[in-house]
């Protein structure tokens, strides 16, 4: 079975490789795939949307932007 996700959120910060290396390379395997990312820093607000994310969430997620 492949799995073809309509949506990943990835968190910016990881240990090994940043959420923006791998939204790349998620959007390599699954070109449509819409991307969410989520951090506690908001110095990284404008990155995400270079890879065209439909959104930027700040930690502490809310509720009501899910």
């Amino acid at each position: 079975m492949i799995l073809q996700p309509n949506v990943v959120f990835l968190v910016i910060v990881m240990p090994d490789m940043d959420g923006l290396a791998l939204g790349e390379k998620i959007q390599e395997i699954v070109p449509n795939v819409e991307i969410v990312f989520t951090t506690g820093f908001d110095q990284y607000a404008i990155d995400p949307f270079n890879l065209h994310a439909i959104d930027y969430l700040l930690k502490p997620l809310q509720i009501s932007r899910l």
